[in-house]
């Protein structure tokens, strides 16, 4: 049996404002998959991951993330569609009275992780708990690295 994707894009054209700064992108990533986006300042990183986590509006192409069609989707679902996320921005975005682990926690218990937060302690340092947070016996990431560049797109920006 094969699991559904988390992310499953088709035909997205990513707009800032008006303007498509991606066009057509199809990608997929799986569970259990660690994925990086990189890219040059203004090559649609930040437009992309507004658009998956529907800070932005999905004007074209198909888009489901974990299980929510982007299309349909109304407001008052988006919370729930964020839950399922885990997203780390690029200033952190954490609270400065806290550390990064008491940050985590916050986080985790705020969501109502419990039991997965208490599993995830209990899991630190084994090889299960390092295969669930995507990385290798030796320490070294089991992730893909994806790239936004202007040449990602089926057609070209202009």
């Amino acid at each position: 049996m094969t699991s559904r994707p988390i992310i499953h894009v088709q035909g997205l054209t990513v707009f800032h404002g008006s303007r498509p700064v991606l066009r057509d992108m199809d990608f997929v990533i799986n569970r259990g998959e660690f994925t990086f986006l990189t890219g040059a300042t203004g090559s649609g990183k930040t437009s992309l991951l507004k658009t998956l986590y529907a800070d932005l509006p999905l004007k074209v192409g198909k888009v489901e993330v974990a299980g929510f069609g982007l299309g349909a989707l109304k407001k008052p679902e988006l919370p729930f569609l964020r839950r399922k996320l885990g997203i780390i921005f690029q200033d952190f975005q954490l609270l400065t009275d806290r550390d990064v682990e008491e940050n985590l926690w916050f986080v985790l218990k705020a969501t109502g992780w419990k039991k997965k937060s208490n599993e995830a302690a209990n899991n630190r340092g084994t090889d299960e708990g390092r295969a669930r947070l995507g990385w290798q016996k030796d320490g070294t990431p089991a992730f893909r690295r994806r790239t936004a560049t202007r040449g990602d797109c089926t057609r070209p920006v202009e």
